[in-house]
């Protein structure tokens, strides 16, 4: 009995922690001044994405 309890305390845990968020993946923007200073500092990067 106690097995089981422990296997679906252990389910329940799992369920509850490994859950995917929603929508959080959203690329987000760099402030121009950033982009600017990196710019700067290694100009001769070419594949910025």
């Amino acid at each position: 009995m106690k097995l089981k309890l422990y296997l679906l305390l252990f389910a329940l845990c799992s369920v509850v922690t490994l859950q995917s968020c929603s929508d959080d993946d959203d690329p987000t923007t760099v402030p121009e001044a950033i982009v600017d200073a990196f710019k700067a500092k290694f100009p001769s990067v070419t594949n910025e994405k």
